[in-house]
């Protein structure tokens, strides 16, 4: 505006030497008057603008109030042609606010969500890859969709190389989906399972899942993937519901209704004067308390239901977390898959203190073996009594004395332990690191003595007098000696 305004008086300017002044104030004065005119038109196009900007917010907020419920509302309107529109399954403008589904008209169909392709990592366990599956929708919507729907179904679909859905030389089933309710559940069959036959070349097999008590797919999981040459590809489709016959539905449920009201006058009528626990109506040890009209029933832990019929699944949790898990009453059961512990989430075994001289000293394992070796025999020998073993290394004082008592025990005599200074003479350190020693290290009267001749550590004394004391002497010594197990854990 302000340029044009410029230019206008640049204009008059030229025509101010070239006309009589009359003439040109006449000229001025109707300029200004149409600079004001356009200034005015342009201000009123910006709040015309403004207004209909407003008319559409509000248009769209109305549209959410008047959200339909299902896909075949539109589809019985007269709409034919498929929409992205904002549904409200559970009622219009109640409850939760409405969801982004795709209407398939004019049949009606509603799908939520879009195609979901991951590519599994490799990982050594069981259903070690695991991968979430997430819809822009409050989960009662969606259950309330499923719900007012005939069935819905979705679809899986794998590309696989060299990577089986049962790996049949391990009988071993490596892939598996999560419902709504956060179940896992295995995948033994899809399509034709052409993966299983581990081709070496790209094979597909497709198939879907149509069990609405389950579905949406909330999460996949693979695994073991060990082979860099494995590669498997996972596609789950959106969410396909097909509608209900209104008519149908409506009539089936009124139905329904009329025969539960009759079933309970029945009853009503049946139950009067009578002890209904003495049909022992409760299962699995439960208790039966009779009232009026019914009874009740307290069931033990483990179980529940009415009358105590449903077995409580501990496994529901994924409990056990790479193995499986085997529901018992009230319990679980873990079968482990290269993990150890009662959930399976170790992977350290636990100490074998039914052999002999294992031993288990604040929650470590040690064993303490009698055959004379040197340093390093030692050393191997350590490795085949774990799966990850070291030479015992103390870390304090009171580990120290508390091993050397226990090996006292087993076997008088001195023990190698892992503490040399072959890296640099005086320079004692751990042998598994190279780390300096974590304690003031306890020498028996006169050690070290032996100068860069005498490079292992071993307890010198045989006897509980001088419990927890060293020595220093030559690493091809022969002596006993004392191993301890490396823990190591998935969450380290």
């Amino acid at each position: 505006m302000r340029l044009a305004t410029k230019s206008c008086l640049a204009i008059l300017l030229c025509y101010a030497y070239a006309i009589s002044d009359e003439d040109f104030q006449s000229f001025k004065t109707k300029v200004q008057t149409d600079i004001v005119a356009l200034e005015n038109k342009i201000n009123n196009g910006i709040s015309e603008a403004q207004d209909l900007n407003l008319k559409v917010k509000n248009l769209e907020s109305i549209s959410r109030l008047l959200a339909p419920e299902t896909c075949l509302e539109l589809g019985n309107s007269g709409m034919t042609e498929s929409i992205d529109v904002m549904l409200d399954p559970d009622g219009k403008n109640k409850g939760l606010p409405p969801i982004q589904v795709k209407c398939q008209l004019p049949e009606g169909k509603s799908i939520l969500g879009e195609e979901v392709t991951v590519t599994a990592d490799h990982c050594i366990a069981i259903g070690c890859f695991k991968r979430e599956i997430t819809y822009d929708a409050p989960v009662e919507q969606i259950e309330t969709l499923i719900s007012k729907s005939a069935s819905c179904s979705q679809s899986i679909k794998v590309q696989c190389i060299s990577a089986p859905i049962v790996d049949l030389v391990g009988n071993q089933n490596r892939m598996s989906w999560i419902d709504r309710h956060g179940t896992e559940h295995s995948l033994t069959v899809i399509g034709n399972n052409n993966c299983d036959a581990r081709k070496l070349f790209l094979v597909t097999d497709s198939g879907e899942i149509t069990d609405k008590e389950k579905l949406p797919i909330f999460g996949v999981a693979y695994g073991p993937l060990t082979n860099k040459a494995e590669n498997m590809t996972i596609s789950i489709g959106p969410l396909v519901c097909e509608p209900a016959v209104a008519d149908q539905k409506s009539n089936i449920n009124e139905r329904v209704e009329a025969l539960e009201l009759q079933i309970n006058e029945i009853n009503i009528e049946l139950k009067k004067g009578i002890n209904e626990c003495l049909t022992d109506p409760c299962q699995n040890q439960g208790i039966c308390t009779d009232i009026q009209n019914g009874y009740t029933c307290t069931c033990v832990p483990g179980f529940t239901g009415t009358n105590c019929e449903v077995n409580f699944d501990e496994c529901s949790k994924n409990t056990c977390v790479y193995g499986r898990c085997m529901d018992i009453s009230n319990s679980y059961k873990c079968t482990c898959h290269g993990y150890h512990g009662s959930n399976c989430v170790s992977q350290t075994p636990p100490c074998p203190t039914s052999e002999p001289n294992y031993r288990i000293i604040d929650s470590k394992c040690y064993y303490f073996e009698e055959e004379y070796k040197t340093y390093d025999d030692a050393k191997l020998n350590c490795n085949t009594k774990f799966p990850q073993g070291k030479l015992f290394e103390p870390k304090s004082s009171s580990s120290n004395r508390k091993v050397h008592k226990e090996a006292l025990s087993i076997l008088e005599r001195g023990y190698w332990i892992g503490i040399n200074d072959k890296r640099g003479e005086g320079s004692w350190v751990y042998d598994s690191d190279g780390s300096s020693v974590g304690f003031s290290i306890p020498w028996y009267y006169g050690e070290p003595n032996g100068g860069s001749g005498e490079n292992c550590l071993k307890y010198w004394s045989r006897s509980e007098r001088y419990i927890g004391e060293l020595g220093d002497y030559r690493c091809n010594g022969r002596y006993p000696s004392i191993c301890e197990q490396v823990p190591s854990s998935i969450y380290s």
